[in-house]
């Protein structure tokens, strides 16, 4: 194996590894690279805001959380697929994997809310409907 900045993976084993799921891997990194994208374009309007309320600041919070997150998991989804096996994910790539998306999904709803607060019910509850409906079908799809 070429030696390089990911020389560890020579080490792996079956024990220690696990098989990569592309399919998965692909779906995870689109999100992920679209609710980044999402995120510069949020914060990048909000510099030209003067001052921020409360839910401008909590949006961009949010996103100062949760751009680093997201860049880190593309990054890591990237190697997924370039491999077929990857090394035992630590307990912090695993929560990264949903932390990134759920923070910025926050900030996008105090966004909305900043409008006005039944806007940004309206968007969490429809959010979830449709996460919910996605989720039954995408279990139905072998």
């Amino acid at each position: 194996m070429e030696a390089s900045l990911f020389c560890f993976m020579a080490r792996m084993d079956e024990h220690n590894s696990y098989a990569v799921d592309r399919k998965s891997a692909r779906q995870e990194r689109l999100l992920n690279s679209g609710t980044l994208g999402v995120g510069v374009v949020t914060v990048i309007q909000l510099l030209q805001l003067d001052s921020l309320d409360v839910p401008l600041w909590v949006s961009l919070v949010c996103f100062a959380t949760s751009l680093p997150i997201l860049s880190m998991s593309i990054f890591i989804l990237s190697m997924e697929l370039e491999h077929t096996r990857m090394p035992t994910k630590p307990l912090g790539v695993l929560v990264s994997g949903w932390a990134g998306p759920i923070i910025s999904f926050i900030g996008i709803a105090a966004i909305f809310w900043h409008f006005h607060y039944l806007a940004g019910v309206l968007f969490i509850v429809i959010s979830l409907g449709a996460l919910i409906v996605g989720g039954m079908y995408a279990a139905r799809v072998p």
